[in-house]
């Protein structure tokens, strides 16, 4: 997000979220004799429905769902008003600290909790006066009815309606697409709706007919749920990692066979740099690739091999300068830019030559077997944070080795 759309967005989550508090606390003041003796109700619908949303789960790829709106709607039927909005205002508040982590600074963190508050404060609001429009509230003594499931459906419909219209309000004003937004919305309002409702309907009948105890043990077995289902979900995670690095590594070792292959059938050094090509592409991405190798005696880099966007380009030789690569050449360190775009006030580098094209960039040495540096082998990517720990590791071990090995049988001359 740009600084400007930063800034416009902590200024309406600001505004919203204390308009919100605002109307709220006149609401609560006008209907305080309401809550009397219902605090420790609250209370319990908060811890609930802020703790399921902290474990939120995914059903499906790509969503991710939490029973926090089960609890909501049940609170809506058995606690009296205004006390649904105050379990989402503290819920907001709550569930922010608990996901705390997932923004990078506390005025982040603090515009998050302000805009989730005035989004909860609207929808259960919301959900109130159409309770109390339709008399919903009676409807729980008749236990489980035909009444009471459309009810809660109506419900559902008028918090999740409050609550995408101020989202994508919010999206808008954080300069993101609005459109994919609302249908990505769409998609989970359905897989909410199936059972989130249902859910409701249970716990709201088993409050009517067993009282408030049966209904939280119902609630704490269901937050538990949640927790298993949420570890479930970081444990099939560790696993596709797991097994995302073994295919890595057997990529690895297929490309280092290749190569070695290619190194002792051939001194063709263009062959070699071609195979060396083909098998990186195969491992990470190489918008731009070079092998540049070094002539001490001249103080000079020779880029021997150059590809951009596909296309070969002629070799050059520039003086060995503060550019990247001769950095790697210095240094016998590998440097690794995460986005050249944050990166181009770098002070022991000099980035000005590099294409405005690029982002990612990873550079490492080339080494013989008695350590000493003969060249860098390059790669970059128009994309932020293209290479990981795993590409380090393919590019920086295996390539340089297999270089450095073919490297004992060329005299340097032949590298000029």
């Amino acid at each position: 997000m740009k600084p400007t759309r930063h800034t416009a967005f902590a200024l309406f989550a600001a505004a919203a979220g204390i308009l919100a508090y605002l109307a709220l606390a006149a609401r609560t003041l006008a209907l305080a004799p309401n809550l009397t003796g219902r605090v420790g109700d609250v209370v319990i619908f908060t811890l609930l429905a802020a703790l399921s949303w902290r474990f939120s789960f995914s059903i499906f790829p790509k969503t991710s769902v939490s029973l926090d709106m089960a609890y909501l709607l049940t609170a809506l039927l058995v606690l009296p008003t205004p006390a649904t909005a105050l379990v989402g205002a503290a819920t907001a508040v709550l569930g922010s600290v608990m996901r705390s982590r997932e923004e990078p600074t506390f005025a982040a963190n603090a515009a998050v909790a302000l805009i989730n508050s005035a989004i909860l404060i609207a929808m259960t609001t919301a959900g109130e006066l159409t309770a109390q429009g339709l008399s919903l509230p009676a409807t729980v003594t008749g236990g489980l009815t035909v009444r009471l499931l459309a009810a809660l459906i109506l419900l559902f419909i008028v918090m999740n309606a409050i609550n995408l219209a101020l989202m994508a309000l919010s999206v808008g004003v954080r300069g993101e697409s609005v459109s994919s937004y609302v249908r990505h919305y769409l998609y989970i309002f359905l897989v909410e709706l199936a059972y989130t409702v249902p859910l409701a309907t249970v716990m709201v009948v088993v409050h009517a007919a067993a009282g408030f105890g049966a209904f939280l043990m119902l609630g704490i077995t269901t937050l538990f749920a949640s927790v298993l289902l949420k570890n479930l979900n970081l444990a099939q995670e560790e696993l596709r990692h797991s097994n995302e690095e073994l295919i890595h590594r057997a990529q690895q070792l297929e490309a280092l066979n290749s190569i070695g292959r290619e190194i002792a059938a051939s001194l063709d050094l263009d062959r070699v740099f071609e195979t060396i090509h083909a098998q990186c592409a195969r491992l990470v991405d190489t918008a731009s690739f070079a092998i540049a190798l070094y002539n001490k005696e001249r103080a000079e880099v020779h880029y021997a091999y150059l590809v951009r966007d596909g296309q070969r380009r002629e070799p050059r030789t520039d003086p060995l300068g503060r550019d990247a690569v001769s950095w790697v050449i210095k240094s016998g360190r590998p440097v690794q830019i995460r986005d050249l775009m944050a990166a181009r006030q770098e002070q022991r580098i000099d980035l000005s030559d590099m294409d405005s094209g690029l982002r990612s960039v990873l550079a490492i040495p080339l080494v013989r077997l008695d350590s000493e540096v003969i060249g860098v082998l390059a790669v970059s990517s128009p994309r932020a944070d293209a290479y990981t720990a795993f590409d380090h590791s393919t590019v920086g071990v295996g390539m340089p080795l297999s270089l450095a090995t073919f490297d004992r049988s060329c005299p340097r001359t032949d590298r000029r």
